[in-house]
Order: C-alpha cells, then structure tokens, then sequence
C-alpha cells in the first residue's frame, strides 16, 4: 500500500484545532488503508475551491475561495 500526497501550493489557511484536524486526518486515512485490501493508494489531495453557493452547517461558509481537502 502507498500513500501520495497532492498539495496545492497556494492554499488558503484554516481556523481550528490542529490537534483536531491532525486527528481527523489520520482517522480518515486509516479508515481509507483499512477499506483497501491488498495493494492499493491512498491519495490525500488539497486544494482552493471556488463556491457559488453558500453551504449551511456548524457554521455558514459562504460564497467565495475555499478550501478543499479529500482523502481516497
């Protein structure tokens, strides 16, 4: 199994824990290794985003640049 990494070299900052989000990182690429079984990757991309629509939850992130980070 490998792992990659993808990182946009401009990327924006982000509010929170760094404790926390290195958790939440950690959790969401064991959980990725775990569901392959065998040889496989796991691929952690970063990325800006742009949205065009205002998404509602914890908090309202609006319309505008954003962040992206995935895991697969």
């Amino acid at each position: 199994m490998t792992f990659r990494t993808q990182s946009d070299k401009t990327l924006l900052n982000i509010k929170g824990s760094s404790v926390h989000i290195e958790k939440t990182v950690m959790n969401l690429a064991s959980n990725a290794a775990e569901a392959i079984s065998g040889k496989g990757a796991v691929t952690i991309r970063t990325e800006n985003r742009y949205l065009d629509t205002p998404i509602s939850g914890y908090e309202t992130v609006n319309e505008g640049i954003c962040r992206s980070d995935r895991i697969r």
